[in-house]
């Protein structure tokens, strides 16, 4: 979400998200105009980078700055102090009395990593779509 703010207020962007490729995000970016053809075909592990500009030199600069973004991801914690773990093990290693895990993957790997949680003793949320009950 980061990634999507800062690429949404560069000089000339309208608008933009960055969305895994689920079809209720494609759902979502239909219903703000900026699903085009390639997200369409995006599947749920997909990323879909969306971006509506003023122009094509506006929108060029915004898709570089969200690959900049994507393929350095330490240029976007370095806007923020607060730690960010990567992983489960990693997140409790920062805060040993953590009690929740909140899976937000695509729904494939949600399950592995809600079991990883459990085992691990936390109370688990799952904000991912297509996951089974069972």
């Amino acid at each position: 979400m980061q990634v999507s703010r800062t690429v949404a207020a560069l000089p000339g962007v309208e608008d933009a998200a960055l969305m895994m490729g689920t079809p209720a995000n494609q759902e979502i970016l239909e219903n703000s105009d900026l699903l085009v053809p390639d997200g369409e075909s995006a599947g749920g592990g997909d990323l879909i980078v969306a971006i509506r500009a003023e122009d094509e030199t506006a929108a060029t600069a915004a898709m570089d700055q969200a690959v900049l973004l994507l393929d350095h991801p330490a240029a976007v914690r370095a806007a923020s102090a607060a730690v960010q773990p990567r992983t489960l093990r990693s997140a409790l290693r920062v805060d040993p009395n953590a009690n929740l895990a909140l899976i937000s993957v695509p729904g494939d790997f949600a399950a592995a990593e809600a079991r990883k949680a459990l085992r691990a003793g936390l109370h688990v949320m799952i904000f991912s779509d297509n996951v089974s009950l069972d």
